[in-house]
């Protein structure tokens, strides 16, 4: 709820006695850092380490689109009114998303919602998503440990599978094909194709089929997070269980009472690692407990 009128005083901690661990890192790591988190400790401005490799192509997809928009109302004015050709035209303009009631399904819609998905996962846009989806650290961070929990599953010997690259699919390989694929599209709008109502038809088409892979790409690298988080959460379910029913203490009991008996069966069938013998020499002494 929103706060109203009235001061908070807040009071520091005490630093009287209190040392804390400090790493030591160089002067270039430092100026490095300082562009990240901003000017406030005598650093730079604010300098953006990462980029959109798709940024470019978004560029130009949106400067054509803006540059067709008198194109496509010159070309409706010029057609034969409440003809086919008319109807396309108009049908290209909403498409597009040029006129004023453009929906969702719109392709500067489902342009914008893809850009802000890659500049999300690209780290060119810090923030994390209302959705709760996270940026480029939280998503890398699940995409290695998901790479690193499947490759602890494989077989001694298995080849390097790529369990990392799903979730960053939009910005690499099928990504960057698919948005130059998009800018050739656009780029083909012209007084000349706007004339020819198969090119028309075929534009629209064009348009639609792009604006919907963009939506799937996007849809994949999601899918492919929530996948791997919920295969890291299982595996460390299944982590807990093997430990509960190996501990000595009320974990055990637990054990008992909730794991089925053929998985009980196989936990109890686990070899157990064998400790270092550790001998005591003929030095050591047993601590005397001083009389109370």
């Amino acid at each position: 709820m929103p706060c109203g009128d009235g001061n908070f005083t807040h009071i520091q901690f005490s630093t009287d006695d209190v040392s804390i661990f400090k790493r030591v890192i160089s002067s270039e790591e430092r100026n490095i850092l300082l562009g990240f988190v901003g000017g406030e400790t005598g650093g730079d401005p604010i300098v953006q380490g990462f980029q959109n490799p798709l940024g470019s192509d978004f560029s130009q997809i949106t400067n054509k689109i803006t540059d067709s928009s008198q194109l496509i109302t010159d070309a409706i004015a010029s057609a034969v009114p409440e003809s086919d050709h008319e109807r396309d035209l108009i049908d290209l303009r909403w498409t597009l998303g040029l006129s004023g009631d453009a929906g969702d399904e719109s392709f500067i819609t489902q342009l914008d919602n893809f850009k802000d998905h890659t500049n999300r996962i690209s780290g060119t846009n810090m923030e994390a998503r209302a959705d709760g989806l996270p940026n480029i650290a939280g998503v890398a961070g699940i995409a290695s440990a998901f790479t690193d929990a499947k490759s602890m599953m494989s077989a001694a010997g298995s080849p390097v599978e790529d369990n990392f690259s799903q979730m960053f699919g939009s910005i690499a390989g099928g990504g960057q094909l698919l948005a130059k694929n998009g800018a050739s599209i656009i780029d083909t709008i012209s007084a000349e194709s706007l004339s020819d109502p198969t090119t028309v038809s075929n534009l629209i088409a064009s348009v639609e089929d792009i604006g919907n892979k963009f939506c799937i790409a996007e849809s994949l690298d999601i899918e492919a997070y929530d996948d791997a988080g919920k295969y890291l959460n299982k595996l460390s379910v299944g982590q807990y269980a093997i430990s509960m029913n190996q501990s000595s203490n009320f974990n055990k009991v637990l054990g008992d009472l909730v794991t089925k008996p053929d998985l009980k069966e196989k936990i109890q069938n686990i070899p157990q690692p064998e400790l270092p013998n550790i001998g005591m020499g003929s030095e050591y002494k047993i601590p005397e407990i001083p009389e109370l």
